[in-house]
């Protein structure tokens, strides 16, 4: 599974997520703080294998050694994923854009869509800004039109007394601009 070990497509990186460097620090057995290997995973095999792929000159190469990392990952289980987060916070330059309609159910990364854009005069009035100390308020945005539309319970008029349910509004993207950025 490609998604969760850090891909920079058309590539895995599998190195900074299961390299042994990454996850003690140098001559110790102190886990290193501040790395991409969250789970304190090192294997000498795996050593071997990242930097192989991470040297490897040609797809056919990238390919059979990433297909023996997934075996040892599958084997070894050092990252099990036991909880999905519904959500997604990312922070970013006022001069990313995305369509008005962006509607993504499930990424861990928003740049992984590859679906925005720079705004350059946006970036400019904002460096501008940015120089003489102007702020702009801060902009919290929601994107779920991918939400399915909820029901609410309805009197109905059947005579076991059940319930119809009508279907609400389309959710729309939402702001919230109530604090000013610093």
């Amino acid at each position: 599974y490609f998604g969760g070990w850090g891909v920079q497509l058309p590539f895995p990186l599998y190195r900074q997520t299961f390299h042994s460097s990454n996850a003690y620090k140098k001559g110790t057995q102190t886990p290193k703080p501040m790395t991409n290997n969250f789970s304190v995973y090192g294997d000498p095999e795996m050593d071997k294998l990242s930097q192989a792929s991470r040297d490897a000159t040609t797809e056919d190469e990238i390919e059979r050694v990433s297909h023996r990392m997934e075996e040892i990952i599958h084997r070894d289980a050092p990252w099990v994923a036991g909880f999905y987060v519904p959500q997604l916070r990312c922070g970013y330059w006022r001069w990313v854009r995305w369509p008005d309609d962006f509607n993504v159910k499930q990424t861990r990364d928003l740049y992984a869509t590859h679906i925005y854009w720079i705004d350059e005069d946006i970036k400019k009035e904002t460096l501008e800004a940015m120089r003489t100390g102007k702020t702009f308020p801060e902009k919290n945005l929601i994107f779920d039109q991918y939400r399915k539309k909820t029901t609410q319970p309805t009197p109905s008029a059947s005579p076991e007394g059940g319930n119809d349910v009508v279907p609400e509004a389309a959710p729309e993207v939402k702001e919230n601009n109530e604090q000013p950025v610093q």
